[in-house]
């Protein structure tokens, strides 16, 4: 079975929220380290 993103909360909070930020499988399907790698500099900036 092909992976797919899942942006259904991203898209759904997008302008209802001061700050919002796609990682992970919300961009594209990935697994759990480029995940990590995504949301590393992020993290650091909030």
């Amino acid at each position: 079975m092909p992976s797919s993103s899942t942006d259904g909360l991203y898209l759904a909070l997008k302008g209802q929220v001061s700050e919002l930020y796609a990682v992970g499988d919300c961009v594209a399907p990935r697994g759990v380290h480029q995940a990590i790698l995504d949301a590393t500099p992020v993290a650091r900036a909030i």
